[in-house]
């Protein structure tokens, strides 16, 4: 319930099938022109981003392109390890939120030009998450600590800026299952990404 001052759960729900439906929709409207050359079978991707909305955090990533052309795009494995931290105020009570997170990767992409690149896909695996709050005065304290088993599924977007470097942003909904409560809301990935 301490989500509900932000966004629900069903409207971020909405927000993250709208911007999957929107790759996907990119994906077919592509599929009968003429798409540069995927990422070719060996090619590592490496991600380093911060993190929005919910809180701020850091994550970094690495893929590597298993499967050049399947169909019209490269299908990459990799891992993930990020950490976001959120905190906010419920009349007089602070809330501090933090998750680290561990989580093995898959992902489709197409190369839509030469410069532009499309991808979506999905992680799961565990975060340790901590929990406390506090009235202003420091009366009430509380404190608690869980792992969790998380999955999630990401859509998003690559621009080269020059030969190996490009600008990444993604889109990110996150579920997991903890007794410090249940779903994590959607964030924005923004940072870059190093193709070799």
């Amino acid at each position: 319930h301490h989500y509900n001052h932000i966004l629900t759960h069903s409207s971020m729900k909405k927000i993250f099938i709208l911007a999957l439906f929107t790759t996907l929709t990119v994906f077919s409207c592509f599929k009968a022109q003429a798409i540069d050359p995927p990422f070719s079978e060996g090619t590592i991707i490496a991600n380093a981003n911060i993190g929005f909305l919910p809180g701020i955090g850091v994550n970094a990533s690495g893929e590597y392109v298993l499967v050049d052309y399947w169909w019209q795009g490269h299908f990459a494995v990799g891992g993930y390890a990020g950490y976001n931290i959120r905190t906010f105020r419920d009349n007089d009570i602070r809330y501090w939120y933090s998750c680290t997170s561990f989580m093995p990767r898959a992902s489709y992409g197409i190369n839509i030009t030469e410069d532009f690149e499309t991808h979506a896909g999905i992680m799961m695996g565990f975060c340790y998450r901590t929990a406390s709050w506090h009235t202003q005065n420091l009366e009430d304290m509380d404190f608690r600590a869980s792992f969790m088993f998380e999955m999630a599924g990401f859509a998003g977007a690559r621009y080269r800026l020059t030969d190996f470097l490009y600008a990444n942003a993604e889109f990110v909904f996150c579920s997991n299952f903890s007794p410090l409560g249940g779903i994590r809301p959607p964030y924005i990935n923004v940072g870059l990404s190093f193709v070799f």
